[in-house]
């Protein structure tokens, strides 16, 4: 997986990673390299110019979180959440679904068939040719968690996203009728190795018809395209896990760990572990999520 957050030690703020490969960030996993990046990051956050600052890694995988603890980071890692990783067969669309019971088949054709007949289409294009006609789904998807903010805020961040990566940034764009009207919806993603990485997802809630546009955008258009694009896994991320596992999605645990070298949670191990396996226990409890874990043993591997 792609490094998402850079060691923030240039510009001096709270340190934070997030959801990294340290293995491809420190010389191909060259634990010396790994200690020496978390010696700089204590030393970033040691407090030498005021009050020490915490150094946590958040939201990484049970890879990492080994990688670290092998480096010399002691605390007891914290289950945060699962990550949902939705695999697509080689021969795409009809081989997917083969995979689902006959029920849940059904419904995944009935949501794909309303929302084509109900004249939606999907268009994949460079971010860099559409970004200034995103900010209304943008900000109606944020407002809806009860964010605040505007159409022009929104453009702003938009446009830094191309800045920064050009034409790596992808979109699948909604239209309800043709690409000449506003767009309904629109879901960024960038392509690793044979991965899409779903990143910026926004809806224009006034606009929709109420045709399954979320699950068509996300996933559905990408299972489509398997075949000539290669991919073989959808990270579709840790919200909405529960429906994301009733399309194929294997759940994947998400940990935080605090680097700092005085860590309390190196010394309260058993009370982290009892909240540990709290967490896994409610996603075993959900009948739509108990079957979708991954790894039983990776899930219990700090619990």
């Amino acid at each position: 997986m792609e490094l998402l957050c850079a060691v923030d030690l240039i510009a001096g703020r709270a340190v934070r990673l997030v959801q990294g490969d340290f293995a491809r960030a420190t010389d191909f996993g060259d634990p010396r390299a790994l200690a020496r990046l978390v010696g700089r990051l204590r030393e970033a956050c040691g407090g030498a110019q005021g009050p020490a600052r915490s150094c946590v890694a958040m939201y990484v995988t049970p890879y990492d979180v080994r990688a670290l603890r092998s480096a010399g980071v002691t605390a007891e890692p914290v289950l945060l959440d699962a990550d949902a990783w939705i695999p697509v067969p080689e021969d795409g669309w009809d081989a997917w679904l083969a995979g689902f019971p006959r029920k849940r088949r059904r419904n995944i054709r009935t949501e794909e068939r309303i929302f084509r007949e109900a004249g939606c289409r999907i268009v994949h294009t460079a971010l860099a040719e559409c970004w200034h006609r995103l900010g209304v789904p943008a900000t109606s998807t944020l407002r809806k968690y009860g964010h605040h903010t505007t159409p022009e805020i929104e453009l702003v961040s938009l446009r830094r996203v191309v800045e920064v990566l050009g034409d790596r940034a992808r979109v699948a764009v909604c239209y309800r009728e043709d690409e000449h009207e506003d767009p309904l919806g629109f879901c960024i993603y960038y392509r690793v190795g044979n991965q899409v990485l779903i990143r910026w997802i926004g809806f224009d809630n006034d606009r929709l018809l109420g045709v399954e546009e979320y699950f068509n955008v996300l996933f559905y258009t990408q299972v489509k395209r398997a075949p000539a694009s290669g991919v073989r896994w959808i990270h579709a991320g840790a919200t909405t896990q529960a429906a994301k596992a009733l399309r194929g999605a294997e759940l994947r645990p998400l940990w935080m760990i605090d680097i700092s070298e005085d860590s309390p949670l190196a010394k309260n191990r058993q009370d982290v572990r009892r909240h540990n396996r709290r967490v896994m226990q409610g996603f075993l409890d959900d009948p739509r999520t108990a079957g979708a874990l991954n790894s039983q043993e990776e899930w219990a591997a700090f619990c």
